[in-house]
């Protein structure tokens, strides 16, 4: 997918509202965030189906060698339905921090790790998406946030968030053997 300098501009204001920092200079090792993981899904503006969605993510360690994968599950709700549980690849391509992510159906979106977050950019439509995954604390944290476009001139374009999706997760101890 190509994004033209407008909407890079956007992706980088977005990369910054969502509190990421750029990493120093080399090669800093993934984040550990193998295991099981609980909490809730929530949508601001809440969305029709909901306010809040209960929502567990098994992940595997980040992939170790360029070319290599390894599969996260999501499930939401109680994994009931169409869309209950969600399978992911994440694989490596050149090096530690340059991932991508493949949604198992034809979709690979790019990531990479940037300081303590991996971040995820991409355009649907008239839609421009960024997603974070990162640790606060013991706290996991992804949020996605939309933005529509929002005008601008030849040279500058301002995009208008219109929503934001976070969903909140503590590592599932008992699960740990």
């Amino acid at each position: 997918m190509q994004f033209t300098g407008r909407t890079r501009m956007g992706l980088v204001l977005a990369v910054a509202m969502c509190g990421v920092s750029a990493p120093v200079r080399g090669q800093e090792p993934p984040p550990q965030w193998q295991g099981i993981w609980r909490g809730v899904l929530t949508n601001s503006p809440a969305s029709a189906r909901g306010d809040s969605i209960p929502v567990t993510m098994n992940l595997a360690p980040f992939p170790s060698a360029n070319g290599s994968c390894t599969v996260w599950r999501t499930t939401y709700g109680e994994g009931r339905g169409k869309n209950g549980v969600k399978d992911y690849r994440i694989c490596r391509r050149n090096g530690p921090q340059d991932l991508y992510v493949d949604e198992l159906n034809g979709i690979r979106l790019r990531a990479r790790l940037l300081g303590n977050a991996m971040v995820i950019g991409f355009t649907e439509k008239n839609r421009v998406y960024v997603t974070s995954l990162r640790m606060r604390g013991d706290t996991l944290i992804e949020e996605t946030l939309t933005f529509v476009d929002g005008g601008g001139g030849p040279d500058l374009r301002s995009y208008s968030p219109i929503s934001a999706q976070r969903v909140v997760l503590r590592r599932d101890t008992s699960a740990v053997r």
